[in-house]
């Protein structure tokens, strides 16, 4: 939970300020990385936050087998901060009277700190279609999501082509990722 432009009224906390978080999110391997959070699990189950770069990254299959195809759980890692938010797939909503369908939606909503870079392992194969989604208040995150077979891929934002990234010869590779 986001508080921005708080104000207080009767017994206040110490050093209150006017914007923070809340984050209750995975515990040591999620919140517990995140930079200016305070662990508070043993008062209210959450950490105290002061941190605009906290947000939600939500992706989803756009392949036709999105609701039977299996790739959770989903690990959404970072190697620098030793982050590991590992998420699974929406909750089963067809009943078909004595039991579930066993149908999915494979959509992942998961938290990070945005301004890193993160690596997505799903279990099987990553879809061929998928749609990425993220808010926050601030930055961006650079994502790698390991294919097995190599290939070409087309990356839309906002729903325009963006161009591949240009060969950088100094380097001798293509240019470095921005997380803008």
């Amino acid at each position: 939970m986001s508080f921005l432009g708080t104000t207080w009224s009767g017994v206040t906390p110490p050093n209150a300020r006017t914007t923070f978080q809340l984050v209750g999110a995975g515990g040591p391997n999620v919140a517990g990385k995140y930079t200016g959070c305070t662990d508070n699990m043993s008062i209210w189950n959450g950490y105290y936050c002061e941190n605009r770069n906290i947000g939600i990254l939500q992706f989803e299959s756009l392949d036709s087998d999105t609701w039977d195809r299996s790739i959770q759980p989903v690990a959404l890692l970072n190697e620098e901060t030793c982050f590991n938010n590992t998420l699974n797939s929406m909750m089963d909503h067809v009943w078909d009277g004595f039991y579930t369908g066993q149908l999915r939606l494979s959509r992942f909503p998961g938290q990070l700190e945005t301004g890193k870079d993160y690596t997505i392992e799903m279990t099987s194969t990553p879809p061929r279609k998928m749609r990425y989604t993220l808010q926050a208040d601030l930055g961006g995150v650079k994502l790698k999501i390991p294919y097995p077979v190599a290939g070409s891929l087309t990356v839309k934002a906002n729903g325009v082509l963006k161009d591949y990234t240009p060969w950088n010869k100094e380097i001798g590779r293509h240019s470095p990722l921005t997380k803008s």
